[in-house]
């Protein structure tokens, strides 16, 4: 093999590799159709929700849709679908309006109703609800500081999720009765689908103990809201109900990998 056959060869490996985790095919190719007996509710969240959006219309073979998608670009969703704009790296105004959208609207759905969360990198930011006591700013101070002191994406996740209505199951538990389907793009190595956008339709990535260890261990406490400390030691109770659901990672970079070594 020549350089010149050497370099198409890898070139076409790198195409295949980004062709298996293009969002809109992936969830195209993942969703099935009979699995539902009326359109789902679309509750999308991440930099990649307007295209994991189009990806249901065109798997259901729907023009028109009901549900919210927070992203953080301007791009074309199916019709019926309200585009929010959130904010990244850390969360804004924004960011409030589209997770308490998400929550609105999931809050509405019965026992006969059936929704798809889809969720991508981003989104923990992209779309935010404080618990009671807590403003953005809060949030966001604490969203700098764990950007600037080194801590981890679990570490980041554990304290995340103790602040927020919508992180660690707070928008599955929101969904229930009604049933769920969750699909997955992910951004991180593993592909744990807690971690990704602070997992918002699955359990917590830790306890009380294990947030306020966090705190201990990264020496923030001082450099974090009093409001911020308070809610970290504060018991939380369980959600009331959980939703029945499916959720699948239908790409992330092992997907683009392995079908990169298989081209």
């Amino acid at each position: 093999m020549n350089r010149g056959e050497a370099h198409a060869l890898l070139t076409d490996c790198f195409k295949a590799g980004i062709v298996a985790v293009d969002p809109e095919r992936a969830v195209t190719a993942s969703l099935d159709p009979n699995e539902f007996e009326s359109p789902p509710v679309v509750l999308a969240l991440g930099k990649a929700a307007p295209a994991m959006a189009r990806g249901v219309a065109t798997a259901l073979s729907l023009e028109r849709l009901e549900g919210v998608v927070v992203g953080n670009h301007d791009d074309r969703v199916p019709d019926g679908l309200r585009l929010i704009l959130g904010n990244h790296p850390v969360p804004g105004e924004g960011s409030i309006k589209g997770g308490s959208a998400l929550l609105d609207l999931a809050r509405r759905l019965g026992h006969e109703d059936a929704a798809v969360a889809l969720i991508s990198g981003g989104g923990s930011a992209l779309a935010e609800v404080p618990l009671p006591g807590l403003g953005l700013d809060d949030i966001a101070r604490t969203n700098e500081v764990l950007l600037v002191c080194g801590a981890d994406i679990k570490q980041t996740n554990v304290i995340r999720q103790r602040l927020s209505a919508l992180k660690g199951g707070g928008l599955a538990a929101a969904v229930a009765p009604a049933r769920l389907v969750t699909l997955i793009v992910s951004d991180v190595v593993g592909d744990s689908p807690e971690i990704i956008a602070s997992g918002p339709t699955v359990q917590p990535t830790g306890s009380q103990t294990a947030a306020l260890k966090v705190v201990t261990d990264l020496g923030i406490a001082d450099r974090l809201p009093a409001s911020v400390m308070d809610a970290l030691r504060r018991p939380r109770e369980a959600p009331a109900a959980t939703p029945v659901q499916d959720i699948s990672v239908v790409a992330g970079g092992s997907s683009a990998a392995h079908t990169a070594a298989d081209a």
